[in-house]
């Protein structure tokens, strides 16, 4: 995943004077970030969060990120879209240090999917971190996260389920409560607990 000194240097000047030039980020497993540019995703930038927010500010929005995950770039003026990197293309060295304290019985790559408001990113004013209120599990490899206000139909973000644990720590717990039940969850504020939600007949 890393990237040379002379790629940052043959495009420093075109990616990071303007974020809208930004199509996506990956902050990799030994924390160095590589910015992608909207056009021509050979042109790309290596770059520490430290330097990266010196020139660029708005990458601040990104700064709860964990190694491993992508932030595709939404509309302007600043919006990101949490995403998950593929394990498949990661070394050896670099999967291992991807799930170390994996505790979960189950499957860290597991594909899921999270409702768009857990997984846009658009305003310092805003929690970024928002609360999963419902989680859906269609089919042993079918899972769905909702957040408060998110509906059904709403078109949701592929996200693996380790990114969706460690943006989302609250969930663990749950998962591991109920890992043997293919019932939906809901989050009651109320109670401050999980509910099985019934199965609909």
């Amino acid at each position: 995943m890393r990237q040379s000194q002379d790629s940052r240097v043959l495009c420093e000047e075109d990616l990071l004077e303007d974020p809208a030039k930004i199509g996506y980020a990956v902050l990799d497993v030994e924390d160095e970030w590589q910015l992608f540019s909207t056009g021509d995703q050979s042109n790309i930038v290596a770059i520490t969060l430290e330097e990266a927010l010196v020139l660029l500010p708005e990458l601040a929005l990104l700064d709860f990120l964990k190694p491993g995950m992508v932030a595709v770039a939404g509309e302007a003026p600043v919006t990101w879209f949490v995403e998950s990197y593929e394990p498949a293309d990661l070394e050896p060295d670099e999967l291992a240090t991807w799930v170390k304290d994996w505790d979960l019985p189950f499957a860290p790559e597991l594909e899921c999917s999270v409702s768009p408001d857990l997984a846009e990113v658009q305003d310092l004013d805003e929690p970024r971190i928002r609360k999963i209120y419902q989680i859906t599990r269609s089919t042993p490899e079918v899972w769905s996260f909702f957040g408060q206000y998110a509906v059904d139909e709403e078109e949701h973000y592929p996200m693996l389920l380790r990114d969706v644990v460690m943006l989302y720590p609250a969930v663990a717990d749950a998962l591991r409560q109920h890992a043997d039940s293919s019932s939906d969850l809901l989050w009651d504020d109320e109670v401050r607990e999980w509910i099985v939600a019934s199965p609909t007949t």
